[in-house]
């Protein structure tokens, strides 16, 4: 999917921000005045950047921001979300994702607004329904709706002992802000009200890499998860939803990593 190593993109400008408060950050990368639809992409990538001069100031370790080139959707105005560092409560995040949808001017011209999440930000996005006054179309990613045991160092160490096991595991946390004390629930993620969802349609997509290959994280998640199929961060158990009558359930081959461009596949077909 994107090459080359995970590098530090602090000290960078991050273009075109639109909205940038303590718990969201917004940019467009696709903008056009006469788009009626826009797609609301969170591919699950922690973030703060200064309201200043919109430098990054800290950001997980990720290879590179996807761009728009990577989503390659044919129509609609192209929109990134990303993580806050700080953000301890679903509904914090969430009720500023739909107080924008439901208010906003930049969103009044929308007749079509699809909002896709990958891991992380599949909860925010699913959680946000419980506050929307508007139909929108879902699309969650690898999301973990009953957290993951990834998100728990002690439980980590004590299965996976190995140089090479820590090693994939410190990148592993770098990448996607580990510890977090909302992945880190063994349980249904507390506050999401799965009713709402009635109101929208909702695509859930579950990411597997049992056929992948034998990578450091893929025999990483083998101790951590033993005999449970995953995509080396989060199980299959904990990406499907227990209110399946609520949306269409698609299983994709593919990494957590690679989940996201794995999913928009469907959406250019």
């Amino acid at each position: 999917m994107i090459k080359g190593e995970r590098r530090s993109l602090e000290g960078k400008k991050l273009d075109n921000v639109a909205y940038n408060t303590p718990n969201l950050l917004l940019r467009f990368l696709r903008y056009e005045p006469g788009n009626r639809k826009i797609n609301i992409i969170c591919p699950g990538i922690h973030m703060k950047v200064s309201r200043v001069d919109n430098m990054i100031i800290r950001c997980d370790k990720v290879k590179r921001l996807f761009e728009l080139e990577d989503y390659d959707l044919p129509y609609g105005d192209i929109m990134e979300m990303y993580l806050s560092f700080r953000a301890k409560k679903l509904d914090d995040v969430s009720k500023e994702i739909a107080k924008l949808i439901n208010n906003d001017e930049v969103f009044e011209k929308y007749t079509s607004i699809v909002l896709i999440g990958v891991g992380e930000g599949g909860l925010y996005i699913v959680n946000a329904a419980k506050f929307l006054q508007r139909t929108v179309r879902i699309a969650t990613i690898a999301t973990p709706f009953q957290g993951t045991l990834m998100a728990d160092p002690i439980y980590v160490n004590f299965k996976a002992k190995g140089i090479f096991d820590r090693f994939a595991y410190e990148e592993i946390k770098r990448e996607y802000h580990l510890p977090n004390t909302i992945l880190g629930r063994k349980k249904d993620i507390t506050g999401i009200q799965y009713s709402h969802l009635s109101s929208h349609r909702w695509i859930n997509f579950v990411s597997t890499s049992k056929k992948y290959g034998l990578t450091p994280r893929s025999r990483l998640a083998k101790k951590v998860f033993g005999s449970y199929d995953n995509d080396e961060l989060i199980t299959v158990t904990s990406q499907s939803c227990k209110r399946k009558e609520l949306n269409h359930e698609f299983e994709i081959r593919a990494s957590h990593e690679n989940a996201l461009l794995k999913a928009l596949e469907y959406f250019r077909s």
